[in-house]
């Protein structure tokens, strides 16, 4: 019969231990003794770290652009310097500079200017 224990000492007492094991042929393991568990979670929650920072490390480098629909196909340029809602169009009609700040409207009234 094989029973699994995990038992925690001190360095000073594991040596003590360790000769009381070897006296009655008991096989031990020295480590940290994480469970699978443990394991999973560790991973799971370093995965969603890494993610978090990248998107944030995404986010940064976005900025304004310039849409030119005056050539085809429609040319588009980012502006470093400028802030990432910003948009310059240009168009038949002339240069339009453009600040957006609601997602979802103003995808909507860019579909507009282009068209």
């Amino acid at each position: 019969m094989e029973v699994k224990v995990r038992w925690e000492v001190s360095p000073k007492m594991f040596d003590i231990v360790k000769e009381e094991f070897n006296a009655n042929d008991i096989k031990y393991r020295k480590g940290l003794g994480f469970d699978p568990i443990s394991g999973v979670v560790v991973a799971l929650s370093v995965t969603l770290l890494i993610k978090i920072a990248l998107k944030a490390l995404k986010d940064t480098k976005y900025c304004g652009v310039i849409i030119d629909t005056t050539k085809t196909p429609i040319e588009v340029k980012e502006m470093p310097n400028w802030d990432r809602n910003q948009m310059l169009l240009i168009s038949d009609k002339g240069a339009e500079i453009k600040s957006f700040t609601n997602k979802d409207d103003d995808v909507k009234s860019l579909m507009k200017l282009i068209k």
